[in-house]
């Protein structure tokens, strides 16, 4: 097919909705009404929140209709379960009509006390009063269920499984799913005998027994083991039980507070690694108590990697972190910036951080199925942190919960070293240590890891042998993963030998800063000890053994990250640089935040970077980008730049395209029409199969309107939106069209956006009334178009406009990559009256010194006997010329270069496009370096309208060959079949131009294009030069500027004439050339012997006496009318004669003036209506006698007519000549045909039966004796050719059995 429709289907991945959540939480009323819900939901949509949590409703279990009976300070709000049920489900209703998913947030375990009181059986226990529901006198005093208990867990599960039925929540995150803080819950009858059941242990209860706290008992192991494993169960259970009744892939998470520490893990009994065999959604509450995180940098993201490392193990989601900015608001930004940085989705405690709207905007930037680019690994082991101790009973009684000590700390001071010197590096938890796992790193850091595996410790020794750097300190193995300590020191001398480094003299637990808290002094860290531990880390790895490496203030923390394509990079840079506080400093709630500027050198190493030819710096702060330039120095990759704020994001394409422009003369393009979902994987299927049919190039398609954003509720309920392209939300737009380039480049290929400038909806319109466009006699009121669905049109002289467009090009640019615009609608509403704002009327007047005229009655208007009104459509489409040439320049200062830039336009030959829209190629090829030509005509016949199609392509080539450089023509065809796409993909190859391959409705056909590819060697599209030596002179002032007296419609007497003539050169097969104004000057004209001029009357005086020298020094012929030059190029009538009559002396033939001549032309096809050539016998046989007495003249000949074949000759090059023959015979139909709609098109491709005969001149050639010939058939190959040298050196050419289009090279 053609027309490539790209819109996932398939479900690209389960619940892949949770890598993009923007997550807020809301403790809605008991009594929150419908208009209230609303409200809320709005606002959240707007501030770019996607995900509501429920809060403050969590007690789920059945409450009964007097809540008053409670009267206890529960923690959460208490009311009847009705009641409660509608409110939430008042909330839900609101937020799914504003297009947020929501989660349930509820508990597990705790219980308020009268539940306690009805269920004390359900509650947990102390081991040492097995009888007696505990009481935790946190959070108002709760008493717990046991998570045991089977009684409650089929009541809770009941309910979570018809509140789910019910209310069809996107997620689950049920909380306190936890035993009551003591190392002694529970020890009611359940868990005692689940844990008898699994471990064959019985739990003493005695107090004082030796057991408790001693690690080298196997009971006390297995009882932390025991706790942890069964809030693991909780969640597994649970999740069967709801895939067992009918609800499957429900994303269930769980709050935890801490995975590096005991207090969690032990004291809690909860621990994310069990938890993850029921959870699919890690979620990191960063909750320290009075945490000031701003200043706790190192420490929270140490422990917000070992979170990652657990989800990208364990899951298929990243996940998320729930900071508690105590500090100025400028925290808030920072503690999202930081969960940024670090590859993290947020909870966020407000809906107003700066970063919210920006991460919405830029969401592909996230790649959340990218990977980190990482050197080394930093093993964290949970064994170790649970199972082992050397100080016996040494976190049993722990004053204060919130301090860690032993491994922790070491691994920790670890951490933070590595964090802040930049290496790039990832956590692994122990459990990863396989050998498939950690081959990819360089270095593996092992901080007193004691606890390991004979399994992991083989891995361990394997990556060793092979030349892995590993790390290591304390006694690692000696004991295994259980905490049991081995017999046999045997495995830690062996990693002790194998490593690469040991780190003994270092007291990492001094190195160590920690969690800051306000209100408490900053604790001390010993600097020796910290640069000494940082000096044996930097050991490892130099700078030049890095991925990448960062020259910066401390505090400037570098993530680089590679998309799930591999074709992007990017780091993510967050600010912490002023963060070290002078040791005793006391923070107070409310503290100073404040982001110092740092200069920041990156060395990324090429083999990693690519070949990056820009990279774009995004700053969410100011919503701000910039282009940097890249320096190569030794095998790196360096980028320079300062950072001022919390975060920027450094981004670039590794392997762009060249930059050759000159890709456009080689492209065959395809319309990629993207819908509103598109993977990587099916981009790169989509590229595949275009590349296969021999597309290069692709043209995006249904994401034109890019100054109109939204999101996705205004996208999914039909935005305020007027006219056919409909607004997708810009970062939708972005993804997929980056998804496209990603594919393309992969490929070699090209992308170029599709775009619409002036059609608006009424929402921009509304919100600039100022950039609309205004009829000049009706000022004031933005002027509406009623097709293409009605819309509103931008004035392209606009300043803010403008401004606002260039802005935004260069933006999508940045973030895609895209090689090329093709801007559409770059023009004024179709009248000759637009534009008459303010901006319009004063540009106009000091332009062109005259002032028109408002009056609706005014005789200026429409008069082109006026020069006020020839200098109006002559402005007019000046100005669209100047979009292009001002968003060209504006690019290049934005240092985006070598683009290619192309504007939709139908027809250069006629006047409804040049003088009604305003649009004319003439002038806006001068900003351009791409024309194209959309041959559109409604529910048209290209098959049997070719020979104006054809009139038209090579006006364009004309056009196009006459920029410097040169340019290429691109040509868009509406076949209506298969055959028709053949055909119209032939002629444009045939016209010297490339193809943009589309079709309407099922029409589509590849077979040229990939032929076309397969025999690049045959073309040279704006390289190649005609052999043609009589050229066709177009007169684009006199188009453009006739008489009033003139017919001025779609095709007026001018076009009428020149079509006509131009029709007859084609169906005679003449080798002609389409020739402008920029061909009659200097030596160019040199090339023609016969110049046909039909109907020119607007011609400057340059040309005048151009071609009189032409005339009279080279001998040329030339043919005009007898009203020649009556006006010159302004439209002003000639006073003075002299210099035309003197050409008309020279002239080889005279014809009747056109004044008061109005021929009919020859008719596009269209479906259903009757085919006209208006031109009568007499006309044809007349400009035919003309063209038959000149044929000596003729650089080639050939006795075939377009009744057979069309043909055209080229000089590539490098000399060859190439010779393009169509076969045409079946697009012959006689005058007054009507044209019927039929499955085929009525096309039929017979060969042609009688030889084809070319005799190229001797002048043509510089020896024909040495030239040889070889026909390339685009189908069955059986068209043959021989070749002769005629006694006057001509070289006679003989092509037998034409089927289609093929291609004859003459080489040397």
């Amino acid at each position: 097919m053609g027309l490539l429709w790209l819109s996932s289907t398939a479900d690209a991945g389960k619940n892949d909705f949770l890598n993009s959540v923007r997550l807020y939480s809301w403790s809605y009323p008991t009594d929150v009404t419908t208009e209230e819900a609303k409200a809320m939901a709005k606002q959240y949509r707007e501030s770019g929140i996607n995900f509501l949590l429920t809060n403050g409703h969590r007690y789920i279990l059945p409450i009964p209709d007097d809540p008053a009976a409670y009267n206890d300070p529960f923690h959460f709000e208490l009311a009847p379960t009705e009641k409660n049920n509608k409110a939430t489900s008042t909330v839900v209703q609101a937020m799914r009509e504003q297009g947020l998913k929501v989660g349930h947030h509820v508990t597990a375990a705790y219980c308020p006390k009268l539940e306690m009181e009805k269920h004390p059986d359900w509650c947990q226990k102390s081991i040492f009063e097995p009888e007696k529901p505990l009481f935790f006198e946190e959070y108002g005093g709760v008493y717990l269920y046991c998570l045991n208990n089977p009684d409650f867990r089929n009541e809770y599960y009941k309910r979570v499984y018809d509140l789910q039925k019910e209310m069809g929540f996107d997620a689950w995150m049920i909380d306190e799913v936890e035993w009551l803080p003591d190392w002694y819950v529970c020890g009611c009858r359940h868990c005692r005998e689940k844990f008898k059941k699994e471990t064959g242990y019985d739990l003493p209860t005695n107090k004082n027994s030796e057991i408790w706290g001693d690690f080298t008992n196997p009971i006390w192991r297995a009882w932390i083991a025991a706790r942890m494993r069964w809030c693991g169960d909780f969640f597994r259970d649970l999740r069967s039980y709801l895939e067992d009744n009918g609800i499957h892939d429900l994303p269930l998470t769980a709050c935890h507070a801490g995975i590096t520490s005991i207090w969690s893990s032990q004291y809690w009994g909860i621990d994310v690694v069990e938890l993850t065999r029921g959870i699919d959604w890690v979620f990191y509450e960063a909750f320290v108590g009075n945490g000031a995180p701003f200043y706790s940098w190192r420490r929270y993201i140490a422990e917000i990697q070992v979170y990652s490392a657990l989800a990208r193990a364990k899951t298929d989601h990243n996940s998320f972190v729930l900071f508690y900015p105590m500090g100025a608001k400028e925290e808030f930004d920072w503690c999202w910036s930081a969960a940024y940085t670090l590859g993290q989705r947020s909870w966020y405690r407000s809906p107003y951080i700066d970063g919210i709207k920006w991460e919405q905007r830029h969401e592909y930037l996230s790649y959340p199925k990218g990977k980190e680019i990482v050197d080394v690994g930093l093993v964290f082991s949970h064994p170790t942190r649970d199972f082992y101790s050397d100080k016996s009973k040494m976190y049993l009684y722990a004053s204060d919960l919130f301090v860690d000590r032993g491994y922790v700390n070491e691994w920790s001071a670890w951490a933070e070293a590595i964090v802040e010197s930049n290496t790039p590096h990832e956590v692994l938890m122990d459990d990863m240590i396989t050998s498939s796992a950690i081959d990819k790193y360089k270095a593996l850091l092992l901080p007193s890891t004691e606890c390991l595996s004979d399994a992991q410790v083989k891995a361990l020794l394997d990556y060793a042998a092979k030349g892995g750097k590993l790390v290591v300190s304390g006694t690692p193995a000696k004991c295994d993963e259980t905490g049991k300590k081995r017999e046999s020191d045997e495995l830690t001398k062996k990693l002790l030998d194998a490593a690469y480094l040991k780190i003994d003299a270092v007291d990492a637990e001094k190195a160590l800063i920690g969690f800051i808290r306000f209100g408490k002094p900053i604790p001390a860290r010993d600097d020796k000890a910290h640069e000494l531990l940082t000096k044996e880390l930097a050991k490892v790895l130099s700078p030049d053994e890095l991925s990448f490496s960062v020259e910066s203030a401390t505090g400037v923390v570098v993530k680089g990250w590679e998309n799930e394509t591999g074709r992007r990079m990017k780091l993510n840079i967050l600010n912490c640089v002023g963060t070290d506080l002078k040791t005793s400093t006391v923070l107070n709630k409310g503290y100073d935040v404040t982001f110092a500027k740092a200069p920041v050198k990156v060395r990324v190493k090429k083999i990693v970077a690519g070949n990056p030819r820009y990279a774009v710096l995004y700053e969410p702060a100011n919503n701000d980008s910039q282009i940097l330039v890249p320096e190569e120095k030794d095998g790196f990759i360096e980028f320079s730049f300062d950072i001022e704020d919390a975060l920027c994001v450094l981004e670039w394409e590794k392997y762009p395209l060249s930059q050759d422009i000159n890709w456009t003369k080689k492209q065959n393009a395809n319309w990629f029409v993207l819908g509103e979902k598109l993977s990587s994987a099916e981009a790169d299927a989509a590229a595949q199969d275009m590349l296969d049919k021999g597309i290069n190039a692709l043209l995006t398609d249904k994401h034109r309107y890019i100054l109109y954003d939204c999101d996705d509720y205004d996208q999914d309920t039909s935005a305020p939106f007027d006219n056919i392209w409909q607004g997708r939300p810009l970062r939708q737009s972005v993804e997929l069209t980056r998804n496209v380039v990603d594919a393309c480049h992969k490929r070699d290929m090209r992308v170029i956006w599709h775009t619409t400038y002036c059609m608006v909806s009424r929402d921009l319109k509304e919100r600039h009334p100022d950039w609309s466009q205004e009829d000049l006699r009706n000022q004031g009121i933005p002027v509406f178009f009623k097709m293409y669905g009605g819309n509103w049109n931008i004035c392209i002289n606009n300043k803010d406009a403008r401004e606002a467009y260039f802005k935004r090009v260069a933006e999508l640019t940045k973030e895609t990559g895209v090689d090329g615009w093709m801007i559409d609608e770059v023009e004024w509403l179709p009248e000759w009256y637009e534009c008459g704002c303010k901006t319009c009327m004063e540009k106009f007047t000091r332009e062109t010194g005259f002032v028109m005229p408002t009056e609706t009655s005014s005789p200026v208007h429409g008069n082109y006997n006026d020069p006020i009104w020839r200098a109006w459509t002559t402005w007019r489409m000046k100005c669209c010329g100047e979009f292009f040439k001002d968003l060209r320049e504006y690019m290049d200062g934005q240092g985006l270069h070598d683009l290619s830039y192309t504007c939709c336009h139908a027809g250069a030959a006629d006047t409804w496009s040049g003088q009604v829209w305003g649009i004319d190629e003439f002038e806006l090829s001068k900003g351009m370096n791409l024309c194209f030509y959309e041959a559109y005509i409604g529910n048209g016949a290209p098959y049997f309208g070719w020979k104006r199609h054809l009139v038209e392509l090579d006006l364009y080539g004309a056009i196009a060959r006459n920029r410097t450089p040169s340019i290429p023509v691109l040509s868009l065809f509406y076949p209506r079949v298969a055959e028709e796409s053949f055909f119209t993909n032939a002629l444009t190859y045939f016209a010297g131009h490339r193809p943009w391959v589309v079709y309407s409705y099922s029409a589509g056909n590849f077979a040229l294009t990939l032929w076309e590819r397969q025999h690049q060697k045959l073309f040279a599209s704006g390289e190649q030069k005609t052999l043609a030596n009589v050229g066709l002179y177009f007169s684009k002032p006199t188009r453009d500027l006739l008489g009033k007296d003139e017919k001025q419609e779609n095709n007026g007497s001018y076009i009428n004439h020149y079509a006509n003539w131009n029709i007859n050169l084609i169906e005679n097969n003449v080798p002609y050339q389409t020739i402008i104004t920029d061909d009659i000057e200097g030596d160019k004209l040199q090339q023609y012997k016969v110049i046909i001029a039909p109907a020119a009357k607007l011609v400057s005086d340059k040309e005048i006496a151009s071609l009189t020298k032409w005339a009279k020094d080279d001998g040329g012929k030339l043919i005009i009318n007898d009203d020649f030059a009556i006006c010159d190029e302004t439209g002003l009538t000639r006073k003075a004669m002299t210099e035309v009559n003197s050409l008309k002396k020279l002239a080889y033939k005279i014809l009747p003036e056109t004044k008061g001549n109005s021929p009919h032309q020859v008719n596009y096809a269209i479906v259903d209506k009757v085919w006209k050539d208006g031109r009568t016998d007499k006309d044809k046989k007349e400009m035919t006698a003309i063209l038959s007495a000149l044929q000596n003249e003729y650089s080639w000949q050939t006795d075939t007519t377009t009744k057979d074949a069309v043909i055209r000759l080229w000089t590539l090059p490098d000399g060859r000549i190439v010779a393009h023959l169509i076969n045409t015979l079946g697009t012959n139909i006689p005058n007054d045909t009507k044209i019927e709609k039929t499955v085929d098109g009525g096309i039929t491709w017979k060969p042609i039966e009688k030889p084809i005969h070319i005799v190229i001149s001797a002048d043509a050639l510089e020896s024909a004796d040495s030239y040889k010939a070889k026909i390339y058939g685009t189908t069955d190959d059986k068209e043959t050719v021989s070749c002769e040298t005629l006694p006057n050196g001509a070289l006679s050419l003989t092509i037998n059995g034409l089927k289609d289009y093929a291609v004859v090279e003459l080489t040397k």
